[in-house]
């Protein structure tokens, strides 16, 4: 059976794409299901997330390149979950690499790799970094479904529906591709803004658009404890809102 591969993008940062990677794979491996979550961002963020220690030469750069197989770099970080990390330096080398490739296949190299776990697990999740460069291609080549969280907020909305074109121009090489998801975040219901933003989203997305991630600052909290919000608070509203979303995910899959 061939992997669900995930992607979580957007150009815009601040939208909680780390956050959800971290919460959702989670959720996914506590119900059972097998995940690899690999971070295709410079910054670095899953493994502090999860407190997972990063080995030198065994991370998203290294089998990016080819030095090593992708299933050698992943981390066991809990039971059903394991991570590619990133790290900074390496990461920007690899990015240099690819876009030097004599052949100009580098934003092929990261589906590649995919290729090669591809089975191995039921889930895997991709997240991305801000902006838009050709690791951010190639993440799309890689993914079959794209998940983007939007923050609840005009601007966070006009990029993603910026990020459409992006998807739409990225199908002509991975026909497999579409946008699985639309995932408002940050929606405070005392403010008035926050709700005209939701209300906006899903008129331009329609049944596609999840149910939202509220503000709550157990959210932060956990990232800050290395933690997923399953684990730091179980009971918050934070581990109901990304239960919703697991659910979603996995009767859709």
């Amino acid at each position: 059976m061939k992997s669900n591969t995930i992607a979580l993008a957007l150009s815009k940062g601040g939208s909680g794409k780390t956050t959800t990677a971290v919460n959702l794979g989670h959720g996914l491996a506590l119900r059972g299901k097998r995940v690899c979550l690999i971070d295709c961002d410079t910054q670095a963020n899953l493994a502090i997330a999860l407190g997972v220690a990063v080995r030198p030469g065994r991370t998203m750069a290294e089998a990016l390149t080819g030095e090593q197989k992708l299933a050698r770099c992943a981390v066991r970080a809990r039971e059903n979950l394991w991570l590619v990390p990133s790290e900074k330096t390496s990461l920007a080398r690899a990015k240099l690499a690819m876009a030097q490739d004599e052949l100009g296949a580098g934003a092929f190299w990261l589906q590649e790799r995919v290729k090669e776990i591809n089975g191995a697990y039921d889930f895997i999740i991709l997240d991305t970094a801000p902006g838009w460069d050709l690791l951010s291609i190639a993440v799309l080549y890689a993914a079959q479904k794209v998940i983007l969280p939007v923050s609840t907020e005009y601007l966070s909305l006009v990029g993603a529906t910026d990020y459409v074109h992006n998807v739409e121009a990225a199908r002509k090489r991975n026909p497999m591709l579409h946008i699985e998801l639309v995932l408002p975040t940050f929606l405070d219901g005392r403010v008035s803004r926050s709700l005209e933003a939701l209300a906006l989203i899903r008129q331009a997305f329609g049944e596609i658009v999840a149910e939202p991630i509220r503000v709550n600052t157990d959210l932060s909290e956990a990232m800050s404890h290395h933690q997923s919000i399953f684990e730091y608070a179980p009971a918050s509203r934070g581990a109901e809102d990304y239960g919703k979303l697991v659910s979603l995910v996995l009767r859709r899959s």
